[in-house]
C-alpha cells in the first residue's frame, strides 16, 4: 500500500497533467502566461476545484477529507510546483477557516464547511497598511452594540480580500490593545449593507502577479453577535494557535517553488548536453549539487514539522516557527544558486521563463506569516522555556512517531494546539542521543558519524548560550537573532539524523520496506550526509569537501529527472513531460 500522502499527491498530478505540455491549464506554459497578464488562472483554479481540493482544507469532522498537515503539505507542493501563484490562491482556504477549526462552535464549523466544500472562498484578514505584521498594533475595530458588532477600519495586503466572499478577520474589541484586546470574526459580504465595505485596490507585485493581493476596508459595517468566533477577546490567542499550523503548511509553497526551479535548471543543463554536450566545468555541477542538497535539507525539515504539528502539538509553538524561517531561506540560497547555472545553459524559452516565473514568486513565501526575523523572534521569546528545556533534556516518548514514516501521521488535535511550548523541542533536546546512535553505529552510519559529532558540539554551545541569555524587555540584541538561527539549525539537523536513523533500514529492504522511500539518496547515508554539510556550513562549523558525495548526489537526482520523479527523499511520480 502506498503512503496514504503519496498517493494523494501521485492522484492530483494525473489529474493536472503534463507540467511542460502546453495544452494543460496546469502546465509552466499556461501559469507563466497568466502571469505576464497578471491574471489569476481561473481555468487551472477549476480543474482544482473539479477535483476536490477544497475538501482538504476542510477536517474530516466535518465533512471534508483533512486529517493531517502531513497530508496537506503533499498536496500544496504539488501544486506549488507547477504554480506558486495558484497554491497561494487554494491555501488561503485552509488560512481562512483555522480560527473556526480552532475555536468557532459546532455550527459555525459545519456552516463553514458547507460553503467551502461547495466552491466559496476565504480569505484571512490580519495585517494593517501601518502596521504590517505587529498584530497587536491593529486598529480596525469592531464595537459590540448589544445586536452583534460593528467594524471599522481596513486590512491591507490580504490574499484574497477581494475576490473572497468571506473574511476572516482580526478585529480590536477593546480600547486599551494587549493579547486580550481582539476577537476574531467571519464576515459575509453577502450579508453586510450597501457602502458599509469596500476592496482595495490589487497591489502589483514582483512575484505571484496573478494573486489577488488586496485589501478591505469596512465602514459602519453591521455583524451578528454569531460571526464572533470563540470569544471576542481571545482573537489574538486564536490567531497565533492558527499561525503554528499555517507556517507549517507554507513550507509546501517553498518545497513546490524549488522543485518547480530545479527541475528547470536540469531541463536547462539537458538541453545544452543535447545541444552542445554537458557543461564540464565544477561550478555548474557544484551548483546543482548543492541546490539539490539544499532542496533535501529543506524537505527532512518540512516533514519533520508537518508530522510534529500532530504528533507533538504541544510543541509546535516551536517546530512552526524553525519550519517557517528554516524551509523558505533554504529553498531561497537554492534557486539562487541555480540561476548562473541557467543563464550558463542558455535554455529554451519555456524553461527560462519557468525558472524565472518560480525565482521571483518563491522570494514571497519567506513573508508570508511571518517573516524570517518574526519567526526567530517567536523563538527568542521561549529561550528562557528552552534553556530550562535544554538542562532537562526530556523528549517526549511520541517523539518517534514523528519520525517513523511507515506510520501515517494523526489528525490534527485542534484543542492540544498551545502558545507555548513548555517542555522545549523533543527533536532538538534528542540531539545527544541522535549523535550518539550515528557515531555507535555500523555501516553506512560511519561515514556521518564526523559530521554528527560536530552538529553535537554546535549544540552544545547552543545550550550554553540559551542558558547566559537574559531576556530584555523590549527590542532583543542581533546576538539573540543569531542563537535563534543556529538553534533552527540544530533543529535542522537534528531531523535529518533521527529521519534516517529510523527509516533508513526501510530503504535498504527495497520494494519491501516499510514506505516510500528514493532508494539511491539513502544508500550510504547519501543524503543525509550531504544536508548536514549544509546545515554545518551556515552554523559556521563547515565540514571537509566531499566531492565524491556530491557526484552520489547528482547521480541520484538525474535518476529522479529521467524517471519522472518527485525530487524527494520520497518515491513519488510525477506528471512532467
Amino acid at each position: 500500500m502506498r503512503y496514504p500522502p503519496l498517493a494523494l499527491a501521485e492522484d492530483l498530478e494525473t489529474r493536472m497533467g503534463p507540467a511542460r505540455d502546453p495544452a494543460f491549464p496546469l502546465s509552466h506554459a499556461a501559469a507563466c502566461g497568466n502571469d505576464d497578464r497578471a491574471a489569476y488562472p481561473w481555468e487551472a483554479s477549476a480543474v482544482l476545484d473539479e477535483w476536490g481540493l477544497a475538501d482538504y482544507a476542510v477536517p474530516t469532522a466535518h465533512g471534508g477529507r483533512l486529517t493531517s498537515i502531513d497530508q496537506a503539505v503533499h498536496l500544496m507542493r504539488a501544486v506549488a510546483r507547477r504554480d506558486l501563484t495558484l497554491a497561494i490562491g487554494h491555501g488561503r482556504t485552509f488560512l481562512g477557516a483555522v480560527s473556526v477549526w480552532l475555536e468557532g462552535s459546532p455550527e459555525q464549523a459545519q456552516s463553514l464547511a458547507r460553503r467551502l466544500t461547495s466552491g466559496e472562498r476565504i480569505c484571512w484578514a490580519l495585517t494593517e497598511r501601518a502596521h504590517g505584521s505587529d498584530l497587536l498594533s491593529g486598529e480596525l475595530s469592531a464595537v459590540g452594540d448589544g445586536s452583534g458588532y460593528t467594524l471599522h477600519g481596513e486590512k491591507w495586503l490580504i490574499n484574497g480580500a477581494t475576490d473572497s466572499g468571506l473574511v476572516c478577520v482580526l478585529a480590536r474589541t477593546a480600547a486599551e490593545a494587549g493579547p486580550r484586546g481582539f476577537g476574531v470574526f467571519l464576515v459575509d459580504k453577502a450579508d453586510l449593507a450597501p457602502g458599509t465595505f469596500r476592496c482595495l485596490p490589487k497591489v502589483r507585485t514582483y512575484g505571484i502577479r496573478g494573486a489577488d493581493i488586496s485589501g478591505i476596508a469596512f465602514d459602519g459595517a453591521h455583524l451578528g453577535a454569531a460571526a464572533a468566533i470563540g470569544s471576542p477577546d481571545r482573537g489574538a490567542e486564536t490567531v497565533l494557535k492558527g499561525l503554528q499550523l499555517t507556517r507549517t503548511l507554507c513550507t509546501a509553497l517553498s518545497l513546490g517553488a524549488g522543485d518547480g526551479a530545479l527541475r528547470s535548471a536540469a531541463h536547462a543543463v539537458h538541453e545544452s548536453a543535447r545541444a552542445q554536450g554537458p557543461p564540464d566545468a565544477p561550478g555548474p555541477r557544484r551548483a546543482l549539487a548543492r541546490s539539490y542538497a539544499d532542496h533535501l535539507l529543506g524537505e527532512a525539515v518540512s516533514i519533520a514539522a508537518a508530522r510534529a504539528v500532530t504528533v507533538l502539538p504541544g510543541e509546535s509553538s516551536i517546530t512552526s516557527a524553525v519550519a517557517k524561517f528554516a524551509v523558505p531561506h533554504t529553498t531561497e540560497a537554492a534557486v539562487a544558486a541555480l540561476e548562473p547555472v541557467v543563464d550558463l545553459c542558455a535554455p529554451s524559452e519555456p524553461t527560462a521563463r519557468a525558472f524565472a516565473k518560480a525565482r521571483r514568486d518563491n522570494r514571497i513565501v519567506g513573508l508570508f506569516d511571518g517573516n524570517s526575523v518574526i519567526n526567530r523572534h517567536a523563538l527568542i521569546n521561549q529561550f528562557p522555556t528552552l534553556s530550562r528545556a535544554e538542562s532537562k533534556g526530556r523528549v517526549s516518548p511520541d517523539a518517534e512517531a514523528v519520525f517513523d514514516l511507515g506510520t501515517e501521521a494523526p489528525s490534527i488535535s485542534w484543542e492540544r494546539i498551545s502558545l507555548a511550548a513548555l517542555h522545549g523541542s523533543s527533536v532538538v533536546q534528542a540531539l545527544p542521543t541522535l549523535v550518539e546512535r550515528a557515531a555507535g553505529g555500523g555501516g553506512a552510519a560511519a561515514a556521518l558519524a564526523p559530521a554528527a559529532r560536530r552538529l553535537g558540539r554546535v549544540h552544545e554551545r547552543v545550550r550554553a548560550e540559551l542558558a547566559a541569555y537574559r531576556p530584555v524587555a523590549l527590542h532583543a540584541p542581533p546576538e539573540a537573532f543569531d542563537l535563534a538561527r543556529r538553534y533552527a539549525l540544530c533543529f535542522a539537523g537534528a531531523a535529518c539524523l533521527w529521519l534516517w536513523l529510523d527509516n533508513a533500514s526501510g530503504a535498504a529492504a527495497g520494494a519491501g520496506g516499510r514506505v516510500d522511500l528514493a532508494e539511491p539518496l539513502w544508500a550510504d547515508a547519501l543524503w543525509v550526509r550531504a544536508a548536514l554539510a549544509r546545515v554545518l556550513e551556515r552554523i559556521g562549523a563547515p565540514a571537509p569537501a566531499d566531492t565524491g558525495a556530491d557526484d552520489a548526489l547528482l547521480g541520484a537526482m538525474w535518476d529522479q529527472f529521467a524517471g519522472g520523479r518527485l525530487f524527494s527523499l520520497l518515491d513519488c511520480r510525477v506528471e512532467d513531460e
